[in-house]
């Protein structure tokens, strides 16, 4: 079966929802990139075209997490001490803490 092409942006946005979706449900260093692909029926050499290293997409992973404020990811970015999740406000630093300490699966 073939995919459509997307234009790279959104496809760089559709492989980060999915990651950030992986990362919600298990955890975001564990998240890979057969995992990604499979998730949004591409291959994974697609990934690896649009982020070079799962390095990258981990960080682009936790820079969403972030943006979007999605707890249980950002806990788990401070929790392995990842420095975009440390650069987060305040607030969502706090927030993300309490939820972890709440939840027994972060």
């Amino acid at each position: 079966m073939k995919t459509k092409r997307l234009k790279p942006e959104i496809r760089k946005d559709e492989i980060i929802a999915a990651a950030l979706s992986l990362a919600a449900s298990t955890h975001y260093t564990r998240v890979t990139r057969d995992a990604i692909a499979a998730a949004i029926t591409i291959k994974g050499p697609a990934i690896q075209y649009h982020f070079g290293t799962m390095g990258q997409l981990r960080r682009e992973l936790m820079r969403a997490a972030v943006k979007q404020r999605v707890l249980n990811v950002v806990a788990q970015g401070l929790l392995a001490r990842d420095e975009h999740a440390e650069k987060a406000d305040t607030a969502l630093r706090e927030e993300a803490i309490a939820y972890a300490m709440s939840s027994p699966a972060v």
